[in-house]
């Protein structure tokens, strides 16, 4: 796998925002989890730790975890990036998508390898953000659009609020402001 020129970008204008949330993202992208392991491995690399410290200790839902219980601890991930945390994650993943990894596959302290990527490419998916920001702004909106559309009792014709709907409309808005940002 590669790095892309985005993550790249963040890293080198040391946007530790910005690189916790593509580290996040890339955890939903790519399930084995082997891209967050490089992606961290080359932010380090290029002294740029998305780690906080761990002030508070960590409260862990009990199973069975849902998809609602993995979107809420993607979201709180972002202001708690700490190893246990992004641990606990990874773990809601594999079980909630039945992935078949060992579930306690630790977050690496060192560098996948000492160096740091040389090549930087641009991967398909536009949740890194490498789509074009007017089109990823279109996309996004119109996925909110249909979730408000879906989301009415069919009965009453009222708006049913649903977490996960809630959810998934803040990670459409996030990649709006993230393509803002590009433009």
């Amino acid at each position: 796998m590669a790095i892309s020129s985005e993550f790249a970008q963040a890293v080198r204008g040391g946007n530790k925002l910005r690189v916790r949330i593509m580290l996040k993202d890339s955890l939903l992208v790519d399930k084995t989890f082997r891209l967050f392991d490089e992606m961290q491995a080359y932010a380090s690399a290029q002294g740029v730790s998305p780690w906080a410290d761990a002030d508070i200790p960590l409260e862990k839902a009990e199973k069975p975890w849902t998809e609602d219980t993995m979107n809420y601890e993607l979201t709180a991930l972002v202001n708690d990036f700490t190893k246990e945390h992004v641990n606990y994650v990874k773990a809601i993943i594999a079980d909630v998508y039945k992935v078949s990894l060992p579930v306690s596959q630790p977050v690496r302290n060192t560098p996948v390898s000492q160096s740091a990527p040389q090549s930087v490419n641009r991967p398909t998916s536009s949740i890194m953000g490498t789509e074009d920001p007017h089109k990823t702004i279109l996309n996004e909106a119109s996925s909110i659009n249909r979730i408000l559309r879906n989301n009415k009792d069919e009965n009453s014709g009222k708006r049913i609020w649903m977490n996960e709907d809630i959810d998934r409309i803040r990670r459409h808005a996030q990649r709006i402001v993230d393509a803002c940002n590009r433009l």
